[in-house]
């Protein structure tokens, strides 16, 4: 008969809580116990994509994740935004839940973007304004420049993408 690994016991807030210390202004993580030193250094590494990992009973979480942990007791059920798009900055005041929608509305444009503004793309009749919400994309009008286009794109986006709107 095999014997089959069990599965690790899932990281509660309250054992987060007694290994480690979460600084919600620097957005740090800290061990609470062992030496002077391991006490004071930040806990951290980061992944190809550039976010923190920390990993705690023998297994890497996201920082931001196990900040949320931290602060509210619970595991985030949906995403959680950078509302700078560092993502290395997981200070408390810069984490907030998202939907993957949201998420992807605080996003800076693409590299792709040649016109230089987000939600405006060049087409044979002139700059065209476009906007996705509600898993729909919306082609907002066509204008001269793109500088008309991005104003229209920046004003639907505060309508619809409310505090989650990018505009840079």
């Amino acid at each position: 008969m095999k014997h089959r690994k069990r599965a690790p016991k899932p990281l509660t807030a309250e054992d987060l809580r007694e290994q480690l210390f979460y600084h919600h202004e620097t957005g740090l993580f800290f061990w609470r116990h062992g030496s002077e030193k391991r006490r004071s250094t930040p806990i951290s590494t980061r992944d190809n994509r550039g976010y923190v990992k920390v990993r705690v009973n023998g297994r890497l979480y996201s920082a931001h994740r196990l900040a949320w942990l931290y602060m509210t007791g619970k595991w985030p059920l949906y995403q959680i935004d950078h509302i700078d798009l560092d993502k290395g900055n997981n200070a408390w005041s810069n984490l907030r839940k998202a939907t993957g929608s949201q998420n992807q509305y605080n996003r800076p444009r693409t590299r792709r973007n040649k016109t230089g503004f987000k939600g405006v793309h060049f087409a044979a009749n002139g700059y065209v304004a476009a906007i996705r919400y509600d898993g729909k994309q919306y082609t907002l009008g066509t204008f001269a420049t793109a500088e008309e286009a991005f104003a229209v794109y920046c004003e639907a986006a505060r309508k619809h993408h409310k505090s989650y709107a990018r505009t840079t």
